[in-house]
């Protein structure tokens, strides 16, 4: 899924997907310069508590969520996910 925030005139996205061939859940941050930062988490709440962590650090610094959130048709586990 990919989320967007908005802060001003400005955006970023926030993608979470699941690499099937790593078994590894993914988090891509898109920065409004185009910069990108990759991160990869082996269980589920590792990633979670990432993921957690980066929506609280959004909020703190004044992003809001923009629109809803974009589905991706191969960001879903076709394999057994590491827990």
């Amino acid at each position: 899924m990919v989320f967007f925030f908005e802060r001003g005139a400005t955006m970023l996205e926030l993608e979470t997907r699941y690499d099937n061939d790593t078994r590894e859940y993914v988090l891509v941050m898109r920065l409004p310069e185009g910069a990108a930062t990759t991160e990869r988490f082996g269980d589920a709440l590792t990633f979670r508590t990432r993921l957690q962590a980066i929506e609280d650090r959004l909020r703190a610094d004044h992003w809001q969520r923009h629109g809803a959130a974009l589905v991706l048709p191969d960001g879903w586990p076709d394999r057994t996910p590491q827990r």
